[in-house]
Parts: structure tokens; sequence; C-alpha cells
């Protein structure tokens, strides 16, 4: 299976797919608000039949008490991507498949004790895709039939994706608004902040491509990534937080390794992990290549 995430890589997009806002110029934001009230319409967003004010949205997206991380957050790429590869998203917000189609992309299991796709899938209902200056819409609205056949609708992907093909020239290399060096199937990793850690990774890897040399420090890392961040929130010890932390990077490199594609690109990839510890966010994880294999 070579089924592929479609990652973002745009100035102010790169929020796109996660519930913070990390970007000055942030034109995309997932909102998934802890009170189940809020509906959209219209791409109004309403609260207990009150319309919210841009001003009052992005008070509360930007606060976590309020706008909580999503507890599949690398299913959204993964959803994202199948509708991209699948279907023609940029002219119809829709696409009908099936779950089995759907898992196979995925690389995730069916069944009774399988991922649970369509019960995962349902939760999204309640997360909302922003988009300034344009609307709210539905993240996912969902039609399961008895037949097998699955209705995937989002207003979202599909106003988000033509707004990235519109400015790919401006901003993309080449015209290229995204990476796709990550597997489809790093939807089934059950470590969530890991996951989400090896996309962040491939997305800067992308940015900075053959010559540049990322970096990142732990706290901007977490600022990036709700579910890494929750880790601070943690209202625990000191040493229960680190053992959090370190259970979250330790799979990374595996991950990195296994569900991307990065180390057959780049030659003698290396992640330099520092000392975790959450009363060290300065302390800056490193990437260093040799440039793209094969290039002269």
């Amino acid at each position: 299976m070579n089924h592929r995430l479609i990652i973002p890589t745009l100035p102010g997009y790169r929020d796109a797919f996660r519930t913070t806002v990390t970007e000055n110029d942030a034109r995309a934001v997932l909102f998934y608000p802890r009170d189940e009230r809020y509906v959209s319409s219209n791409g109004v967003l309403f609260c207990g039949g009150e319309a919210v004010t841009w001003e009052q949205l992005f008070e509360q997206i930007s606060n976590p008490a309020v706008n909580r991380p999503i507890e599949e957050p690398v299913l959204v790429y993964g959803l994202f991507s199948f509708m991209y590869t699948h279907g023609d998203l940029r002219n119809h917000v829709a696409i009908q498949t099936t779950e089995s189609r759907l898992c196979r992309f995925l690389g995730v299991s069916s069944g009774v004790n399988g991922f649970r796709l369509i019960e995962k899938m349902w939760q999204f209902r309640y997360v909302f895709g922003v988009i300034h200056n344009l609307g709210v819409f539905p993240l996912l609205n969902l039609e399961v039939g008895l037949d097998g056949t699955v209705v995937l609708r989002s207003d979202f992907f599909h106003h988000l994706l033509n707004l990235m093909i519109a400015e790919r020239i401006r901003y993309g290399q080449n015209g290229r608004f995204y990476s796709k060096s990550v597997y489809a199937d790093l939807v089934a990793a059950r470590n969530k902040p890991a996951a989400m850690i090896v996309i962040e990774l491939a997305r800067l890897i992308a940015i900075c491509g053959q010559r540049g040399h990322p970096h990142i420090s732990l706290g901007e890392l977490a600022y990036r990534i709700p579910q890494l961040a929750e880790i601070w929130r943690t209202p625990k010890e000191t040493s229960f937080q680190n053992r959090k932390l370190r259970r979250a990077f330790e799979p990374v490199e595996k991950l990195l390794t296994e569900k991307t594609s990065l180390m057959e690109e780049f030659d003698n990839l290396r992640i330099h992990v520092p000392e975790l510890s959450v009363s060290k966010p300065k302390a800056v994880m490193r990437i260093t290549h040799r440039g793209y294999k094969g290039a002269s």
C-alpha cells in the first residue's frame, strides 16, 4: 500500500487540520468546542441560537478550555486525502464510497474489534472548519447506507482546497501546496501525539527542502500540536508529565522510518531529540541530512 496523506505546507494553511492557531496570517483552523450547542448554517456559527461573531470565535479558538484537541487528529488528514485523491473535491463537496474502501486507503482494520472508523467519523459532526473571512463549516457530514455505501460531505474541505490551489503559485514551490511524504496508514498509529509529531516534522522538512536543516523547540512543537500541549497542562507532578512526554516521542523515529518515505528521499536523515523535560521547553529538536538521494 502506498497511499499518502496530504499535509498542507502553504503559509496560512498549516493550521487547517488542527485546533490551534500558530500563524499570524492563518486562514483556516479547526474548532472543536466542548459545548455541543454549536451549529453552523450557511457559513455562520451559532451557539444556543445566537450567532457567534468573528471576534468571539477567535477568542474561543485560542482558549484550550473551550477548543479541545481532536481524539483522532490524523484521521482529519486521512479523510481530506481520501476525498482529494478519490473524488472531485475541487468542484464537489461530497463523495460516495464504502467503509471497506476507506479502511483500505487509511490502512485501518474493520470489524467489531477494528478501528471503528464510522463511529470515529460520526464524532466529527461536532467539529467545525473555520476559514477566515469566508465562513464556518461542518468538518464532515456523514451518511451511511444499509447497503454499505458511505457518503462523505465536507464544505470545509471543498473551500479549503480551492483556496490553497488559488494561492499555490504565490507561495508554493513549483505550485506545490502540500507534502505527500507520509503514508496514510499513519492514521492507525495508537500514539496520537507521536503521529502528529511525525506530520509536523514532515511538513518542516518539506518546507526547508534539500538544503535546509529544520529545527524546532519542544515548546513550539507543543504549541503546534494540541495533543502534545495537553501534557504541559496536565495537573500532575513533573515526573508524571515527563514520562508522558517521553512516551510521546518514543515511537517517533520508528514511525518516521515505517510510515513515511523521508528516509528513502533524504541521504543520512537524522532526527536529533534533546533532553525531554517539560521544564526545558526551549530545548531544540534538530533535523539533519545530506540532501536528496541521487541529487548531484
